[in-house]
């Protein structure tokens, strides 16, 4: 058989085809090594570009720590250092984010790492963690690089209240300095009114009697207002209750004013007072507290009745008046602009009687206003629409002279009569109040005014030997407290282990009276620090920090300056810059006054309280943390 050469095309089809498999896995072996080759590669430089973005974080630690703030971040580099720019950069292909996150730890956030859930955790206000996050796209989807870093900035500068010096180095009110670490603040164990003394007595000069009074808590001011004095005679002071304790020699004025009229009532709110007068056409007036100077009145339309009590909250003033025929006794006074008062009132409210006293409830809804009314000693109106909405008949013929709402309850006290003279009525649903009181009490005198504190009730009196009563809301019992040189009381106030007689003595128009020793606490006390100077104008402050145990509240406020001498009379401010929200969380960053002069000086005020006289909060350390 003869021997076939080359190859059938069968042949030639098998071997183009062998050919063509072993070409494929060759050319897919080649393509899959320069695909990885390029993953690789690809991968590398987006770890590069993480890599350098947790070293531009560490290179903005370095040169001021503050730039870390938290949040999402873009890198620029200019001027040979790197800074944050918009949230996220793109470059080449890739899209780089530098996260900063803040970092939380145990013991006041000085401690080992924690998360924010932890119990006991706070921000450390000197670490943060960075995450530089690099995506980018390819024909198999998208990919990513994370790399994370924990970030300190161990230069982070600290001012430190932790030790029995540091407290008793600044000024307290109610409070008390305790050593059961190494230094503690507590609310003050005094609140025996069975055992009560006048502490200090104020001379105000002359022979006007004082007439009126309110505390700013924010300001740990006591503010009295007085009858007409005479030319350059002011008639309201202004007195530091930020040192008073059971050692305190005096009370300071710190403001004064001059309105040249007898003061009725007073109110004082953002910086201003503002007096309910006897005087026809100016019947309330208005001062800035920061220099005394009367800047408006307002004139009551219709009517010249005197002004008898007046309150403010937000941007409007309450004012009462006696009656006058068939006009308004009751008056809403836009305050938004001060200087400037607008004439028109927001709304008014016939009462029918001569209406003494008034207060707003706890939802700043209604107006509760005590009358000489026989069966309508409190009238109660809604602000919404200024419609008489309730008329309460406290019972007996003795007239309404004061009325006061705290919380969910409304105090009454009124003129004597055969049937009792303190009332106290549930004011859950503020515009229906029930008709039975939930307690009253027989003084077997005038009560003239109403002022709580705590578990206490403090009634101004015209009884010569017990001008004010201490009455005990949950036993009812009395404690009378026999005021030296005074037959009546006027007015009375009421803050922390202390309450504050405004009386007709002449030579103690004001004294400061102090419940004895205890076992329980205070209801509340403030706590002000001594100024402390950061030797710069650059001072930025981060967080503030502290450690506490017992129940209670604590809060704080501070307040900077450029100086000691502005910082004075420079305004508190919480976490939004104003003294409206307080510091209340560890570890919240710092927001100064927008209107501060500066920051070189700074001051810090912690507010302590209690709602069960037998427990308290205790402050053990308070740290402000500054860089410049």
């Amino acid at each position: 058989m003869p021997l076939r050469k080359g190859f059938s095309a069968i042949e030639a089809l098998l071997a183009f085809g062998i050919f063509t498999v072993v070409a494929s896995a060759v050319l897919t072996v080649a393509l899959g090594a320069t695909t990885d080759e390029q993953r690789q590669g690809r991968m590398l430089q987006a770890r590069a570009f993480a890599v350098e973005g947790l070293e531009a974080a560490r290179s903005i630690r370095d040169h001021r720590f503050l730039d870390l703030a938290v949040g999402d971040h873009g890198l620029t580099a200019g001027g040979g250092a790197w800074a944050f720019s918009g949230t996220q950069e793109t470059v080449g292909g890739y899209t780089r984010k530098v996260q900063v996150g803040p970092v939380y730890r145990l013991a006041g956030g000085t401690g080992a790492l924690a998360e924010a859930t932890d119990a006991g955790a706070s921000i450390d206000p000197s670490s943060r963690y960075v995450t530089a996050a690099v995506s980018w796209l390819t024909l198999s989807g998208p990919q990513s690089v994370t790399l994370t870093t924990l970030l300190t900035q161990w230069s982070l500068k600290r001012w430190l209240h932790d030790v029995t010096a540091d407290f008793t180095a600044g000024r307290r009110n109610s409070l008390q300095v305790t050593v059961t670490d190494d230094g503690e603040l507590q609310l003050a164990a005094e609140g025996n009114w069975a055992a009560a003394v006048s502490a200090h007595t104020v001379d105000i000069g002359g022979v006007e009697d004082a007439s009126d009074c309110t505390v700013d808590p924010v300001a740990d001011v006591l503010y009295v207002a007085t009858d007409a004095r005479g030319s350059g005679r002011p008639e309201l002071y202004g007195y530091d209750l930020a040192d008073i304790s059971a050692t305190t020699t005096a009370l300071y004025a710190v403001a004064t004013a001059e309105i040249g009229e007898d003061a009725n009532g007073l109110a004082v709110q953002a910086a201003h007072a503002y007096f309910a007068t006897s005087q026809n056409g100016q019947e309330m007036m208005v001062a800035r507290l920061s220099d005394g100077v009367q800047l408006s009145s307002w004139n009551t339309p219709g009517t010249n009745a005197n002004a008898n009590d007046v309150t403010a909250s937000g941007t409007v003033a309450y004012l009462v008046t006696d009656a006058d025929g068939g006009d308004p006794e009751f008056f809403a006074i836009d305050i938004t602009t001060p200087a400037s008062l607008p004439g028109t009132p927001l709304g008014t409210a016939e009462i029918g009687f001569n209406s003494n006293a008034v207060a707003l409830s706890a939802d700043g809804r209604f107006a509760y206003v005590a009358t000489d009314g026989n069966s309508e000693e409190v009238v109660i109106v809604r602000l919404a629409d200024y419609a008489v909405v309730q008329q309460l008949n406290i019972g007996g013929n003795g007239n309404a002279s004061d009325v006061l709402a705290v919380g969910n309850r409304l105090y009454v006290v009124k003129r004597q009569d055969s049937g009792a003279e303190f009332y106290v009525y549930d004011a859950t649903v503020p515009g229906a109040i029930p008709t039975s009181p939930l307690s009253v009490a027989e003084l077997d005198t005038n009560a003239l005014q109403v002022a709580v504190e705590g578990r206490y009730a403090f009634v101004a009196t015209d009884a010569g030997s017990r001008e004010l009563v201490a009455i005990d809301l949950g036993t009812l019992a009395q404690s009378n407290v026999n005021l030296a040189g005074s037959s009546t009381v006027n007015s009375v106030c009421a803050y922390g282990a202390f309450a504050y007689a405004i009386s007709r003595a002449n030579g103690a128009e004001v004294t400061a009276v102090r419940g004895g020793a205890t076992a329980t606490f205070a209801p509340r006390g403030t706590f002000t620090s001594a100024p402390f100077d950061t030797q710069t104008s650059t001072t930025a402050y981060t967080t503030l920090q502290w450690s506490r145990q017992g129940t209670g509240t604590v809060q704080f406020l501070l307040r900077t300056a450029d100086t000691a001498a502005h910082l004075a009379a420079a305004r508190w401010a919480g976490v939004d810059g104003t003294a409206s929200a307080p510091y209340t969380v560890p570890g919240q960053t710092v927001t100064l006054d927008p209107g501060a002069s500066g920051a070189r000086w700074i001051q810090l005020r912690a507010y302590l309280q209690t709602f069960d006289p037998t427990v308290a909060p205790v402050l053990e350390d308070v740290s402000v943390f500054y860089d410049f």
